[in-house]
């Protein structure tokens, strides 16, 4: 059986909220589901390796804190394949913005 859910409303952009040196690798929004606030989060990633985020070249590494960047990519993707494993198949939502290609999740907003 079907049931019914509120509507889901986009942002209709995403602030960057990456370092001051790449700040759209890290992308946000809010979406409300039936006035509900939820937090719409996007990573830049590199187009043909979907887990790994995409870096700037000539920008060090630190600048980026590449090792919570690659822990929230990894987790958000395995929590993506255990919710697979309960509810039924699900894939990434990879989408094409004018600065990349970036892995999309709606999350609880804080």
């Amino acid at each position: 059986m079907a049931i019914q859910c509120p509507a889901l409303e986009w942002p209709t952009s995403l602030e960057e909220r990456g370092p001051v040196e790449d700040p759209s690798i890290v992308l946000r929004g809010t979406a409300r589901i039936g006035g509900t606030p939820a937090a719409v989060v996007a990573i830049r990633i590199k187009s043909d390796r979907r887990r790994a985020p995409d870096y700037k070249v000539g920008v060090p590494a630190d600048v980026y804190q590449v090792d919570a960047l690659e822990t929230i990519v990894d987790e958000l993707d395995y929590l993506v394949d255990e919710i697979g494993v309960i509810a039924g198949s699900m894939a990434r939502s990879l989408i094409h913005l004018s600065t990349g290609d970036y892995v999309l999740w709606l999350l609880p907003s804080s």
